[in-house]
Formats: C-alpha cells, structure tokens, sequence
C-alpha cells in the first residue's frame, strides 16, 4: 500500500509539476514555401502575423512560450560578423538585457551557434534563446521564448526543437542583409 501511494504521488507530480505543460508530442513541420523543416509541439497555435518578411514562422503556447523561424541572405558579411551584429543590436531593441550564455547546438545538418540572453519587457523578465543555422550565404534564426522564471523547464524541450531543424539554400523570399 505505501508503495502504492508513492508511486501515485510520483505520478500525480509529474502530470501536475513542470514537465506537464511541455512534455507534449512533436509533430514534423515541413515549408515548402521556405524550405525547411522541424520538429514543432502539435498543440501550439500558429500565429498569422507574419508582417516581418523575414519571419516565415511563429508558434505561440497557451502559456506564453514561443518559437519563431526567419530567414535572412547575406550579401556582404560573413555569418559570424552576422551573429555579432546581432548580438550588439540586443542592447539597442531591448530593455536590459543581460547576455547568460554562448555556445554550439549540434542539429541533425549543423553545429549552429546560440545566444541565451533575458530582458525586461512590461515588468516581467522573460528569457530567449537563438540558434543561427548557416547554408552559404543565407542564414536562418530559430528564437524560442518564454518568462525567465520557467525558461529552464522548457530548454530539454526548446533543445529537441533546435537539433531537429534542418534548411535548404536559395530561399526566394528572404531580404537581404548587407
């Protein structure tokens, strides 16, 4: 009986604590518009608000968390100078941000580099991480998104949808970066 009643205790604190909310089924994504594809939570709604040209994606979670995919070409900078760039324009576009964290994802096709970095936006601190995924001379962004207080119990689940994503070159809809 008492083991009983600790495996029934286990089993209601998984289904009931962090892992719950985001220990869902992946489905695969494929664009053929922009051709890519991933591995995406099936039950995340798509938003269609996809003003930024450079933006051929974004999923958006019930509690807030999301995912985007843009695609940029490169004309007359290398990908690292890219990823710079970027990284110096966080302190531009957002309100104290603070860079956490470096480093290299190995994806199904690619070693891409990555950025975690938290900000301030409306008095709550929320936390991103982006990966930059090369092919010549285009580069894409895989940004994932959620509060900085529960961002750590989505990164083994943000990290599965990193190392899935996989691209191809020549993408016609994508705006040039010089």
């Amino acid at each position: 009986m008492v083991r009983f009643s600790f495996i029934f205790f286990l089993l209601l604190s998984l289904l009931m604590g962090e892992g719950f909310l985001f220990s869902q089924n992946l489905m695969h994504y494929t664009s053929g518009e922009y051709n890519f594809s991933i591995q995406l939570p099936e039950n995340w709604q798509r938003s269609d608000d996809l003003s930024n040209k450079k933006v051929a994606l974004i999923l958006l979670s019930e509690e807030g968390a999301s995912v985007s995919v843009a695609f940029y070409k490169l004309k007359s900078i290398e990908s690292v100078e890219f990823i710079e760039n970027y990284e110096k324009s966080l302190n531009q576009q957002l309100y104290k941000v603070k860079l956490q964290e470096k480093g290299v994802i190995k994806s199904r096709d690619d070693e891409a580099p990555y950025l975690v970095y938290d900000f301030s936006k409306d008095t709550v601190r929320y936390k991103d991480k982006v990966c930059f995924y090369t092919r010549d001379k285009e580069i894409a962004l895989i940004t994932v998104s959620h509060t900085e207080a529960d961002f750590h119990k989505l990164l083994p689940f943000f990290d599965k949808i990193f190392k899935s994503f996989t691209f191809e070159t020549n993408q016609d809809r994508v705006e040039e970066v010089d």
